[in-house]
């Protein structure tokens, strides 16, 4: 677990998730959860003050007591939340923003663009491309389920390794969406989470340069 911590202090833990484990379980008690096993490490409850899909590397926000979960939701609203991504084509605008409502959809099973859904905000820079992808870093300015996910594919553009929204003739070699929380920016501090060798390798079989490098 402590390879995954990469930053604790007065009561606030910033964890790099690697990709395939929940940040949270059902219930408290059950294994293989990011919450679970940072309960596990400091032998006390841990509050998770957001989540990360599971096939989802990258910064998770975790505090030590309950009392904080409330100021830190908030530091994240008005801070900035960067993530990377590679993406199949070429979005058309070298930086644009999405904003369609997005919500639950029961007839397809899964979440997508709804009149009546809850206001969304992404924000997309372009930064690089190669023949059949691009490699994307996306700004959250809200934080609903999915949303990276659904806005680029409502708008052409899914990302690589979505199975659920990208559909059967865009899966290929990933075995997860390349969706990486990559930079955190709250309470006056700026995290980074080093990019996965998964996505690192899939950006140079696309052609792809280390985009995200600063």
């Amino acid at each position: 677990m402590l390879e995954y911590i990469i930053h604790e202090r007065d009561g606030v833990i910033v964890v790099n998730k690697p990709a395939g484990m929940p940040t949270a379980g059902d219930t408290l008690e059950q294994e293989g959860s990011l919450q679970f096993a940072l309960m596990q490490h400091y032998r006390r409850m841990i509050w998770a003050v957001h989540q990360l899909d599971r096939d989802t590397s990258g910064l998770n926000l975790f505090v030590r007591r309950k009392s904080l979960v409330a100021p830190y939701t908030q530091h994240l609203k008005q801070g900035h939340k960067d993530y990377i991504a590679l993406c199949h084509g070429h979005p058309p605008h070298a930086h644009f923003f999405i904003r369609e409502p997005l919500g639950f959809i029961p007839a397809l099973g899964r979440r997508g663009v709804l009149a009546t859904g809850k206001p969304s905000r992404s924000e997309v820079w372009v930064q690089a491309h190669s023949a059949h992808a691009s490699g994307v870093r996306v700004r959250l300015h809200t934080g609903r389920t999915h949303q990276i996910r659904v806005h680029m594919a409502h708008h052409g553009h899914a990302l690589l390794g979505d199975t659920l929204y990208g559909g059967p003739a865009l899966a290929d070699a990933p075995a997860r969406q390349l969706l990486h929380a990559h930079t955190l920016e709250l309470a006056g501090e700026r995290f980074v989470a080093p990019v996965p060798l998964d996505f690192a390798q899939a950006a140079r079989a696309h052609g792809l340069t280390a985009f995200w490098e600063e």
